[in-house]
């Protein structure tokens, strides 16, 4: 499975400092009482999850290795999983707008490289 797939555990999201509550890395979120929090801010989760998509090497090209596409490269292409036109994002379940692209679109995007 890809690591990209799979669910972190708030020990792992906890690597980051929370841009929410200010706490550092490896300690838990706090509530605005300062009370320790059970599970992390949705923002220190997101920029843990964009911090390891930005870090993943991506296919090589020329031997050398790359990181992953931006998306608005990605989005340069149209996507083979739900049909969506180039420059547009793709959609999901019953038609509504996807804020992430499908991993399809990516492989499209650098098997055109």
């Amino acid at each position: 499975m890809s690591s990209l797939r799979r669910t972190s555990s708030r020990q792992e999201v906890r690597t980051l400092a929370c841009p929410q509550c200010g706490a550092v890395a490896g300690r838990p979120c706090r509530d605005p009482a300062g009370t320790s929090r059970y599970v992390n801010h949705r923002q220190r989760v997101a920029a843990f999850h964009a911090d390891r998509y930005r870090s993943t090497p991506g296919p090589q090209i020329g031997g050398q290795s790359r990181l992953q596409p931006r998306r608005e490269q990605v989005r340069t292409v149209p996507c083979p999983r739900c049909s969506a036109p180039a420059y547009a994002p793709c959609t999901g379940a019953r038609g509504r707008e996807r804020t992430a692209h499908h991993f399809e679109r990516v492989e499209a995007f650098t098997a055109s490289y």
